[in-house]
């Protein structure tokens, strides 16, 4: 059980967004084309690089420290 509410916190802390936007791209992976499947991924990355949660994704790694997502 303490492995079960490990992973809820650690997911709790993550970027939600950036979740969301990968379940809607699994959940459309096997009706699309792989063609559509790439342009939407490409879109999504885009979208949530420039979003608060990519940005500060981005900057923990470029500082070598963990990200912190649940104060944005």
């Amino acid at each position: 059980m303490k492995v079960v509410i490990d992973l809820a916190e650690m997911l709790a802390k993550g970027p939600m967004n950036a979740f969301g936007s990968s379940k809607k791209l699994f959940y459309h992976a096997f009706q699309e084309t792989l063609e559509t499947q790439m342009a939407m991924e490409s879109e999504y990355l885009a979208e949530r690089a420039n979003s608060k949660e990519g940005r500060e994704g981005i900057a923990a790694f470029i500082e070598k420290r963990e990200a912190v997502y649940f104060k944005l």
